[in-house]
């Protein structure tokens, strides 16, 4: 299975790279911490997702549900960007980034929710 989805982040466009969670521990400490930007968050939580849907590690519910609020996340970054002018304030991505941890804790994928791999509350 591990071979199938490394396969379709390959085909994705993703340069050969398989997402954060799929590595192993040793390559995801050396790319874990503050160099996690907003828009690197939102893709590995887009990763996980379609992970989840891939090892059918939640109902099509859940993962619909994943992938709405998510979506709202994504809607409102570029909301605020257009609001800002094109920066986003510092308040307005740490609450970006705070919505992206719950997510990430609340999607039900039996038991295997990777840790993300940015500090918590960064």
């Amino acid at each position: 299975m591990k071979r199938l989805v490394l396969a379709l982040v390959v085909l994705g466009g993703f340069a050969g790279t398989a997402p954060a969670f799929a590595q192993d521990a040793a390559s995801v400490a050396m790319h874990s911490g503050p160099g996690w930007s907003l828009e690197k968050r939102e893709q590995w939580m887009a990763d996980l997702i379609d992970y989840a849907v891939v090892d059918h590690l939640a109902s099509q519910t859940e993962i619909e549900q994943g992938r709405q609020q998510l979506t709202a996340i994504l809607a409102d970054h570029v909301r605020f960007l257009r609001q800002d002018g094109g920066a986003l304030r510092r308040e307005d991505a740490e609450a970006l980034a705070r919505r992206i941890d719950i997510l990430n804790r609340a999607l039900p994928l039996h038991g295997k929710n990777p840790s993300a791999p940015w500090p918590s509350g960064s």
